[in-house]
């Protein structure tokens, strides 16, 4: 089992057994405890989709499973959704206006980022422009606008 399998794997259980403790702190430490097996598993993925050989190569950060990234990462999203009296859901799920914002810009905060950078390796594989052409391009376009 790769090195950081474990610590996704750690991380998410942390989160789901301090999300019952009585502590105000040990609470939100437990959605930040499974935030960050969110964002392993994410990352994992997103080398997947990007064929990055970072988190493909032998070492401390080898390959983790495609099977395994998916389940881990439903696992610690689960572990964020779980409480609707926590942070997470009532921000995303609120009747509010920040609850209909959240709802409103989450598919576009993260598909958006995705695709571009996608089309930004393309461009970069097919001779289109160099790599740091297009990351100066892709940092502008995510950032909001050109440069005056």
């Amino acid at each position: 089992m790769a090195l950081i399998t474990v610590i996704c794997i750690l991380t998410t259980v942390a989160g789901l057994v301090l999300q019952g403790t009585g502590n105000r702190q040990l609470r939100h430490r437990a959605g930040l405890s499974a935030l960050c097996g969110f964002v392993i598993a994410a990352a994992c993925g997103i080398g997947y989709a990007y064929g990055l050989g970072a988190f493909h190569q032998g070492g401390p950060y080898s390959r983790m499973a495609l099977v395994t990234t998916v389940t881990l990462g439903f696992l610690s999203a689960s572990v964020l959704l779980s409480r609707p009296d926590g942070p997470w859901v009532r921000t995303a799920f609120g009747g509010g206006e920040a609850g209909a914002v959240t709802r409103h810009l989450l598919p576009t905060v993260v598909v958006v980022p995705l695709v571009l950078g996608r089309l930004q390796l393309h461009a970069v594989h097919n001779g289109v422009m160099e790599a740091e052409t297009g990351t100066v391009l892709l940092v502008i376009v995510l950032m909001g606008g050109w440069p005056d």
